[in-house]
């Protein structure tokens, strides 16, 4: 509390300018602690994606409405550079992810209003499953700016997300909404490597690069636990977001999933709206159990992700 009174004292100026270089997971416990802080932040994560994408995009407005009406999400480095902390990362191309139905839609939208030009067009096939949930990947350049309109296998663009080689890429922010499947790890600069994708993605690379960032990089959340700790505690299962068997899916208690704007506008208004709302993505990490005791220690849980209707779901 000593903290928060403190911030308050401080020039707005420089509350903008300290916000700036926090992340999401941050910003929302901040933004939750009073009025003033959430006007705040209601402020800066507009500006810190319209920041990013000016890059890229000359009509960031057009190019949101487009994200809603397709139910499109921009992921990658970019994802990472609004939800994270924007010093850590810096995006080299926009990674879009539509629905199976909706890529050329996009491409056409970058082509005649963006001025983008197709440079490559291949499929998930050309490097194997290195991609795994994308059925097809159209590159597109203007100058030297570069944007990767990846097409999902499923009718939701979320679906290729929980594919991704570690918690860290595992973001995303639409029109109206951010998204974070692992908030805590994110925030702590940790990370765990996905079992479904571990003999399929050239790891050696991804973790250097990581790593050079700070990140700690491991197979299993328990193995940041102490020896002591690790005999002792009992695994409740399905009370972890880590563990190799609990069942996530996008929109539950474990992601950080946050709508933008003022809580005044916020309130009664689900998170995600448009076509990404009509679905959810429902994955188990599977992988070796963490060690704990736990009743699969001796198992292997098997890496499960599908798409199910959102009404289903809840």
């Amino acid at each position: 509390m000593h903290f928060i009174l403190g911030l308050l004292g401080l020039p707005v100026e420089l509350l903008f300018m300290i916000v700036h270089w926090c992340s999401v997971p941050t910003l929302a416990r901040l933004r939750a602690t009073c009025h003033y802080f959430d006007l705040i932040i209601a402020k800066e994560l507009p500006f810190r994606r319209r920041l990013l994408l000016s890059r890229f995009i000359r009509d960031v407005p057009g190019f949101l409405r487009e994200l809603s009406h397709t139910g499109s999400i921009v992921t990658g480095s970019a994802a990472l550079w609004v939800n994270g902390e924007p010093e850590y990362f810096t995006p080299h191309d926009l990674d879009i992810l539509c629905a199976i139905h909706m890529s050329f839609h996009v491409v056409s939208y970058l082509f005649y209003v963006e001025g983008y030009f197709i440079l490559r067009m291949f499929s998930s096939n050309v490097d194997g499953n290195r991609r795994g949930g994308i059925r097809s990947v159209v590159r597109m350049f203007n100058g030297e700016k570069t944007i990767d309109v990846m097409q999902s296998q499923t009718p939701t663009s979320l679906y290729p997300v929980l594919f991704f080689w570690s918690s860290i890429p595992m973001s995303f922010f639409d029109e109206h909404s951010m998204y974070i499947a692992y908030p805590r790890l994110l925030e702590t600069y940790r990370a765990i490597l996905n079992p479904a994708r571990i003999v399929t993605i050239p790891l050696p690379d991804l973790l250097i690069k990581y790593q050079k960032r700070g990140f700690v990089i491991r197979l299993s959340e328990a193995s940041w636990r102490s020896d002591k700790h690790k005999r002792s505690r009992i695994c409740h299962l399905d009370q972890n977001p880590y563990c190799a068997q609990t069942k996530r899916a996008v929109g539950d208690r474990w992601g950080l999933q946050t709508r933008l704007g003022p809580v005044q506008e916020r309130l009664g208004l689900p998170v995600f709206q448009g076509p990404i709302a009509n679905w959810t993505v429902v994955w188990q990490r599977g992988g070796h159990p963490c060690g704990a005791l736990c009743a699969a220690y001796e198992g292997f849980a098997v890496p499960t992700i599908y798409v199910a209707p959102l009404v289903a779901w809840a």
